[in-house]
């Protein structure tokens, strides 16, 4: 019985890491991978729908002069940012799903990030001057 159980769990796992390698070390240190794998969260979609009750209280305030719907869609992406960095949080201390290298990437990725919107700032700057 608990091979039936086990089977599909392994051939899960063989779709996402095809090399045998991955896949054992996966399994073995208890998923600690030296990248960070994403895993399913409903962060996205509802923050996303939360922007658009955002746009929608933007409409209806410039329509209709009414900011509940507005302030109700920036309480609940507010809501949804605060869950969503709860997870990462929680990842990252309590699971200890981030290494050093999965730190190092998401420091790079925040600080080229910055470098981005800075470039960009200066470009769009260029133009007018």
């Amino acid at each position: 019985m608990i091979n039936n159980l086990f089977i599909p769990l392994v051939y899960k796992l063989y779709i996402y890491f095809p090399n045998k390698k991955i896949l054992i070390r996966y399994i073995n240190t208890k998923h600690r991978l030296p990248y960070h794998v994403v895993e399913l969260r409903p962060w996205p979609i509802t923050s996303a729908i939360r922007a658009i009750f955002i746009a929608l209280g933007l409409i209806n305030l410039f329509h209709f002069n009414s900011s509940t719907l507005l302030l109700l869609g920036r309480f609940s992406i507010l809501l949804s940012i605060f869950q969503w960095w709860r997870d990462v949080i929680r990842e990252a201390t309590y699971i200890g799903k981030h290494t050093l290298r999965i730190q190092i990437g998401l420091k790079l990725g925040i600080i080229l990030f910055i470098i981005r919107e800075i470039c960009f700032f200066f470009a769009f700057l260029s133009i007018f001057s």
